[in-house]
């Protein structure tokens, strides 16, 4: 079953995300809506995530700022991310672009033992 944390402010959104990743289709979402939100459950998983879906502009810390916590953490450094976004400002897909494809810098309490995860049940 794949584990995918779902991050967007709009529960719309989230909800159609429910309705299509569903454990009968071998999906199991996590959803949050905000980054802060996301980056605790992150924390506290007794496993590690198989992907994450997230939205480019959330209210605090972005999803672009998020993507790049994410990719601080060795676990997580070849980890799908998907961001998500109704803007087209090219500026913006550029900056959400290079958050995805090359890592990142140390942020924000990434190097905490609390990011440790191991793969399993």
């Amino acid at each position: 079953m794949m584990h995918i944390l779902a991050v967007d402010d709009d529960p719309v959104i989230l909800d159609l995300l429910r309705g299509s990743l569903t454990e009968e289709k071998n999906y199991k979402l996590t959803c949050a809506a905000s980054a802060e939100d996301a980056l605790d459950i992150v924390r506290e998983a007794p496993r590690l995530f198989d992907c994450f879906l997230v939205d480019i502009m959330l209210p605090g810390v972005d999803g672009i700022e998020m993507c790049e916590m994410i990719r601080a953490c060795a676990a997580y450094r070849s980890t799908p991310i998907l961001m998500m976004t109704a803007s087209r400002e090219a500026g913006l897909m550029q900056r959400a672009f290079f958050a995805v494809r090359s890592g990142a810098r140390p942020a924000h309490g990434c190097k905490s033992r609390s990011w440790r995860h191991r793969r399993g049940p």
